[in-house]
């Protein structure tokens, strides 16, 4: 490949499964099919990819995946070549299983893979360096087979997360810890001169994003744009006109806040105490600040990630 010429691959996780809806575990073949619902994703989103001038379709060799390829692929005018490198990541024993002990052993293990225990791996099936491996050598393959061109390839939630969080140089190894891929979801990373860049990570497709959906925007935010880091310094992002941060803190929720006049305040046990009075004052509860009529309250913002 060229040196300075970038590939774009579009990652994209297949359409809601019946496995998805019944909470089954399943990685093996042929797999689950698409429900009404999961074909309409793969429809609205091929829409979206209509404009991209996408060059080729690759895919999965699980049903789902191929399902939601054949609807992208249908729009797009482009045909499918299955590469079975980008499969699901290998379930063990927990294969077809539903119960809710299993789900939470295989989602144990991920997250122990994206803490950097890469070699384990789950009932003696693929280790999370066997994951990454495969799906490194694919991409890297169809990098380099259209140079500075636009593919798709739909894959899988696990593999996707794993893959992009170790292989991406601007973002952190267990960033799909806090960012899951909804179904139909799109990781979009760039190749070139040897090094994988994530783009953009998308959030919720079922929903258009605006201005407050601060979960999607912000979840896109982080993905887009590399944090400048500090020791517990982060940097904000401005996102629709709101300043968002991305803290490391051991809570499912981060709360910051932002004077008219004033700096970022990253989260703390007194601010965290400070932004529930403030939260109260915007829903008109409790007393004004001083000064501050109640309909102008401090702009705050409080995003959530749920790994769902």
């Amino acid at each position: 490949m060229a040196g300075g010429t970038e590939t774009t691959i579009l990652l994209v996780r297949h359409g809601e499964s019946t496995d998805n809806v019944a909470r089954r575990l399943g990685s093996l073949g042929p797999g689950a099919p698409l429900t009404d619902r999961g074909r309409a994703q793969a429809r609205a989103l091929a829409l979206r990819l209509a404009s991209r001038n996408v060059a080729a379709v690759y895919v999965s060799p699980l049903l789902r995946a191929r399902q939601t390829a054949e609807i992208l692929a249908a729009t797009l005018g482009r045909g499918i070549s299955t590469r079975d490198e980008l499969r699901e990541i290998g379930l063990g024993l927990t294969e077809g299983s539903t119960a809710e002990s299993d789900i939470a052993r295989v989602g144990a293990q991920y997250l122990r893979w994206l803490s950097g225990h890469l070699t384990e791996a789950l009932d003696g099936d693929e280790s999370g360096s066997d994951v990454v491996a495969r799906m490194s050598a694919t991409l890297a393959t169809l990098a380099s087979a259209h140079p500075g061109g636009t593919v798709v390839a739909v894959s899988h939630g696990g593999a996707i997360g794993l893959a992009v969080s170790m292989l991406a140089d601007n973002v952190t190894d267990d960033y799909a810890m806090t960012h899951p891929l909804a179904n139909c979801g799109v990781a979009e990373i760039v190749h070139s001169d040897g090094r994988w860049t994530l783009r953009s990570w998308s959030g919720d497709p079922d929903r258009a994003p605006h201005p407050g959906d601060l979960i999607d925007l912000v979840g896109r935010s982080d993905a887009e744009q590399v944090r400048a880091r500090q020791g517990n310094a982060v940097a904000a992002v401005d996102v629709g006109g709101v300043p968002c941060v991305h803290v490391d803190i051991p809570q499912a929720w981060g709360p910051m806040r932002r004077s008219p006049n004033g700096p970022i305040f990253p989260p703390t046990r007194s601010s965290t105490r400070y932004a529930t009075g403030l939260m109260r004052e915007v829903r008109g509860h409790g007393r004004s600040r001083p000064g501050r009529s109640r309909s102008k309250p401090w702009p705050l913002a409080v995003c959530t990630y749920c790994a769902s």
